[in-house]
């Protein structure tokens, strides 16, 4: 069940949907899920890491709503959101690197809390398995951040002109999310078979 809700959680925080400049997919719905992952993790497996995933989730939720009210928030979107002034560009950079960081702490006690439980059973196949994904999210997450900090200083003006071939950059950005997406759900699947099979 926990790994079932985990992967509900990932689905809200790869994917942004928007309707109408609402967001369908907020985040903060994902990592509710994520919490709740991580309690049936922790009760069921009893890793101190899935402990920590479970605690740091809640702060998320909190930011992640904080950051969504924002975004909807006609006065402080302008205030806030409008990052030309020096000020308001570092309060962007904490407030987007405070979310982006706690999160992928989430991810790292995540796998290290499957890699653990896969020693415990010697399964070496999920030892791998955890330690190549989580390579790959950490990468997909450090590469996802750059373009947001090249807007965040230097503007999207000069972000559009330097991908002038936007499409393709496009393509291959949806290519790599699907990709990295697919992945890491096949390997949620996987440790949810081999762990809970292994506990019954």
């Amino acid at each position: 069940m926990g790994f079932n809700q985990l992967i509900i959680g990932f689905i809200f925080i790869f994917f942004n949907i928007n309707l109408i400049n609402v967001n369908v997919l907020p985040d903060f719905i994902g990592y509710i899920f994520f919490y709740l992952g991580a309690t049936s993790l922790v009760n069921s497996l009893s890793s101190e890491y899935f402990t920590f995933v479970k605690n740091s989730s809640r702060l998320l939720i909190i930011l992640s709503i904080i950051e969504s009210f924002i975004d909807y928030s006609s006065i402080l979107n302008n205030v806030l959101n409008d990052v030309q002034a020096l000020h308001e560009k570092i309060f962007a950079l904490i407030f987007t690197l405070t979310i982006t960081t706690l999160y992928l702490f989430c991810v790292y006690y995540l796998f290290k809390g499957i890699e653990h439980e896969a020693i415990k059973i010697e399964d070496t196949t999920l030892q791998i398995k955890s330690k190549k994904t989580l390579k790959l999210m950490m990468f997909y997450n450090v590469i996802g951040i750059i373009p947001f900090l090249g807007i965040l200083f230097y503007g999207n003006s000069e972000i559009n002109i330097s991908f002038a071939a936007g499409p393709l950059f496009f393509i291959v950005f949806l290519i790599g999310m699907f990709y990295v997406f697919v992945k890491l759900i096949r390997f949620l699947k996987y440790a949810n078979l081999v762990l809970y099979k292994d506990n019954q």
